[in-house]
């Protein structure tokens, strides 16, 4: 897979439906993350014959050994690495990034 997507908060409404968006407009070098639930996004992998062992993946974004054991992984089940990423996973912290905490 060349070009690979990542979209993180793939299971909620946002992520879902652009996961479903991009599947019906032919692209099929994506990969789903997801931290608890995962009914929604599953439903739509396995309806678009995409092998869920291979597009989905749970990691909780907010642990940074989870981050790299995502990306890990993914390399280790496609033989190849995220050329892109969609972050669509949710959460709050109002603050400037680059001056965030690790622990924001």
């Amino acid at each position: 897979m060349n070009n690979l997507i990542l979209i993180t908060g793939s299971n909620g409404g946002i992520g879902s439906k652009l996961a479903e968006y991009l599947i019906k407009n032919g692209f099929r070098n994506i990969v789903c993350q997801y931290h608890r639930s995962n009914e929604n996004i599953k439903k739509i992998l396995e309806s678009n014959d995409f092998p869920t062992e291979k597009h989905l993946f749970k990691a909780d974004l907010t642990d940074e050994e989870d981050v790299k054991n995502l990306n890990l992984n993914i390399q280790e089940k496609l033989e190849t690495e995220v050329s892109s990423i969609i972050n669509v996973a949710g959460g709050s912290t109002n603050c400037v990034s680059w001056k965030m905490k690790t622990e924001d």
